[in-house]
């Protein structure tokens, strides 16, 4: 079949249901259009993206929970059933009331949320219906916190110092308040823990969500003005709120001190004034063997040479005796083993000196 078209008429196309044939014209196509929309149903939303600020939220619940809702209204000509509500934060759980919508009629999403007392979350709802017109519907909830500014947002940090401990290792503190944008508060940073020192922080700011307010970011650098004690240790560092001195964040201190080297074997024994014993100073990293601090006890008489270096720089062997011209003190002494590296943890190797045994 072959048709013509030209100005002022309508174009003629051929539908073929079963063995009948209908012609529609282009005002054809509209009414058949909206047939076939009649002909399903279809959720149109009324409030498809919503800012919830929390302190102002509807429905809000003694507790744990606060109460959100989105509108939506069946716009077609058959019920719709909602499969399905998920929600992308685990901070908000929707439900759908009722499951199936009937048309000309009205449904909710009710989301349950954790209240925020500060800052801002974001969590996109995804309704899965029957319908073939709106098989997937995306809602979008805006949270913000009910704390009004200015406040501490939180605090955090990598305090954990494992393995080869160095005393100028980069860690930082870091320190998020929300604040007006004249008006500033440095935070306040404490610790019980000894050594530990916090520098002058960097700042960096950028807008927030409540007009005329900014968030501001401080990176405190931390050092130790001496080293832990030897072995694991942990502490905290607080962080006070300078608008609310009650308003805590803890960051928490964890790490382990590990000596740079290590002294074989770890106890000397000398049979005699005229006995010498050899023992190994292994660095865990490389070191200059003249700058190794190898110093005996006063009274002691004790001395100590260095018989050979390892190659690797790393392993260092040394003899201990007695001086000739020294008076022969039997006992158990010791010797103060010190890196240059690390000087303030030393190594004790204890000597004990016995009367010769006769032979």
């Amino acid at each position: 079949m072959t048709t013509k078209a030209s100005l002022g008429r309508s174009i003629v196309l051929p539908f073929v249901f079963g063995s009948a044939a209908i012609l529609l014209g282009s005002s054809g196509l509209a009414i058949f259009a909206e047939m076939r929309a009649e002909a399903v149903g279809r959720l149109v939303v009324r409030n498809p993206s919503v800012v919830w600020q929390m302190d102002r939220a509807v429905g809000t619940k003694s507790g744990r929970y606060a109460v959100g809702r989105f509108e939506m209204a069946n716009v077609g000509g058959k019920p719709v059933r909602v499969a399905s509500a998920s929600s992308s934060c685990g901070c908000a759980a929707p439900k759908v009331n009722p499951g199936t919508i009937e048309p000309g009629a009205v449904g909710f999403v009710e989301v349950e949320a954790i209240p925020l007392l500060s800052g801002e979350k974001s969590a996109t709802i995804v309704l899965r219906t029957d319908s073939p017109l709106t098989p997937e519907i995306e809602l979008h909830l805006r949270m913000i916190g009910a704390r009004r500014p200015p406040y501490l947002m939180q605090a955090g940090g990598d305090l954990t110092y494992l393995g080869d401990f160095e005393r100028d290792e980069p860690h930082t503190v870091v320190v998020i308040t929300v604040e007006p944008r004249e008006q500033s508060g440095l935070p306040l940073l404490r610790t019980d823990f000894p050594g530990m020192e916090f520098g002058a922080p960097v700042v960096k700011e950028r807008p927030h969500v409540a007009p005329g307010t900014i968030q501001r970011e401080y990176r405190f650098p931390v050092s130790f003005a001496r080293m832990p004690p030897e072995g694991v240790f942990t502490g905290a560092a607080e962080v006070v709120d300078p608008w609310d001195p009650g308003h805590t964040e803890v960051v928490h201190i964890h790490g382990q001190v590990l000596l740079p080297f290590r002294v074989e074997p770890r106890r000397i024994i000398l049979n005699g004034p005229r006995d010498h014993q050899s023992f190994r100073i292994i660095s865990r990293t490389d070191v200059d063997g003249r700058r190794l601090g190898i110093q005996a006890d006063g009274g002691s008489g004790l001395v100590v040479e260095r018989v050979d270096r390892g190659e690797d720089r790393r392993s260092f062997t040394f003899t201990v005796g007695h001086r000739d011209d020294a008076r022969f003190v039997p006992g158990v002494h010791k010797l103060i083993v010190r890196s240059p590296n690390n000087p303030e943890n030393p190594v004790v190797l204890p000597v004990s000196v016995r009367e010769e045994t006769p032979r």
